[in-house]
């Protein structure tokens, strides 16, 4: 079950955050006998979208939640309410991609990797035979086969916040495309008009003739590559200037769309290339974060895939197929497009030209897959079993702590970030209750199955003889 909005929107009420678990925990009482509650552990695990909050909020939401998870009925400790990094939710996507594919146990050369690309953050874990930083590295055990994993959350670069990076950029002038004509106005002064053709430059404040004033005011247009052609939309944005830490812009304007893909494309992956300069890597495809050559398979999900499936793309598909879409869809005129799919909100149409493009600048541009590579599926499911990384954490505790009477089918963290990785059966968004059906199992083999009676994804064993 999957409720919205999430954790991260409550920052300015933090008491409606614990409100928000309400539908949750209904739920799993629904499904969970009464007088097994105070055995059945519930927790929670927030993920980007509240990673991206200051500590201080972080804690406040967080705390709101406990005080319902403490009233809650079932068993909970307020270190079970935390948020995870994005290294950990990365590997617990890896788990049940492989779980659901058979190879959890195998060949490690045999396993698939996982690219995700979420709201706020993007993941990629896989098996790399290459030496890989510590602060990257992840070795798990499943049986008697270690997995050498290199796994990193790259927060800031989810498809969401790409986006929403993407207009503040060009606004505020710090990715200027085209032609744009802008009106300086300050309080009590005059203004005056210039012209600029830039090209994925800076924009150079400096050059300005401006009266020192504590606030300035930019009006003027800009052109969106990003957004299908016929598209205009009035935005703001506030900046503070260069040369003082107490003066500010206010920048205002219209956002003019030109409904290229290549320039868009571009325009995406200088966002990905930011902070290039400074690498203290060997080489580094995404910001200054070092990531390894790709190897072996590859799964990718979650914005990966709603982008391919609104394209109408197979799991399959080629990158050149997304690309070709993309170009197309770009360059269409924004109201045929709204006749066309006027049952999505416009806000979400909008954001297809980009995702595409953004799609394409990723994994191509930064990470090396050809347009044509066929080690890259796209899914959010593999036959029955849905790739949620929840799932897959308690896949992971599951195997770790319910079958210590059977060392063959131990599962454990040698190394890594998260010294409490294994404790964790999972609520993130979605909560997470199993202790008292798995605390009936003896010899577990887990399986997941779809209930057609219950209309929902369930965890099972099946015993072995």
């Amino acid at each position: 079950m999957r409720v919205n909005p999430g954790l991260s929107s409550f920052a300015d009420d933090a008491y409606g955050a614990g409100a928000s678990l309400k539908e949750l925990l209904d739920f799993g009482k629904g499904r969970v006998p009464r007088e097994h509650w105070g055995q059945t552990e519930i927790r929670l695990m927030a993920t980007a979208g509240l990673r991206l909050l200051e500590p201080k909020l972080q804690d406040r939401i967080l705390e709101s939640c406990r005080q319902v998870l403490r009233s809650s009925g079932f068993k909970f400790r307020d270190e079970w309410a935390s948020t995870i990094t994005g290294s950990d939710e990365g590997i617990y996507a890896w788990v049940v991609a492989n779980y659901a594919l058979g190879t959890l146990g195998g060949d490690p050369l045999q396993t698939t990797g996982i690219i995700e690309l979420g709201g706020a953050s993007a993941q990629v874990t896989f098996v790399s035979s290459e030496s890989i930083p510590p602060e990257f590295s992840q070795a798990i055990r499943f049986g008697n086969t270690t997995y050498n994993l290199y796994s990193h959350s790259l927060l800031h670069f989810g498809q969401n916040v790409a986006f929403d990076s993407l207009r503040e950029a060009l606004v505020s002038g710090d990715l200027n495309l085209g032609i744009i004509k802008e009106k300086w106005m300050s309080r009590g002064a005059g203004w005056g008009y210039f012209f600029k053709l830039s090209a994925l430059t800076k924009m150079d404040s400096e050059s300005l003739v401006l009266p020192k004033v504590t606030e300035s005011v930019q009006k003027g247009i800009v052109i969106d590559p990003c957004a299908p052609k016929g598209y205009s939309h009035n935005v703001e944005s506030w900046k503070l200037s260069p040369g003082s830490l107490e003066e500010k812009n206010r920048y205002l304007a219209t956002l003019h769309s030109e409904g290229n893909f290549s320039e868009c494309r571009s325009a995406a992956l200088m966002l990905l290339q930011k902070g290039k300069e400074k690498c203290s890597y060997q080489s580094c495809y995404i910001g200054s974060t070092f990531i390894p050559k790709l190897q072996g398979k590859f799964l990718a999900t979650e914005n990966f895939f709603y982008t391919s499936k609104f394209f109408n793309l197979g799991p399959r598909a080629f990158l050149s197929e997304l690309m070709m879409a993309g170009q197309q869809f770009c360059g269409e005129d924004w109201s045929k497009l709204k006749k066309k799919y006027h049952s999505l909100e416009e806000e979400d149409l909008l954001r297809y030209c980009f995702s595409s493009a953004y799609i394409v600048a990723l994994l191509h541009d930064s990470l090396g897959v050809s347009l044509d590579d066929e080690r890259i599926g796209v899914a959010n499911q593999v036959g029955n079993i849905p790739l949620d990384w929840a799932l897959g954490a308690f896949i992971l505790h599951s195997a770790a702590n319910l079958d210590l009477e059977h060392p063959s089918w131990i599962a454990n963290i040698i190394s890594g970030e998260s010294p409490t990785l294994l404790s964790i059966i999972a609520i993130s968004v979605v909560l997470m209750f199993a202790a008292w059906s798995v605390s009936k199992w003896r010899k577990p083999q887990l399986k997941t199955i779809y209930d057609l009676e219950k209309g929902r994804y369930i965890v099972t064993r099946i015993n072995r003889y």
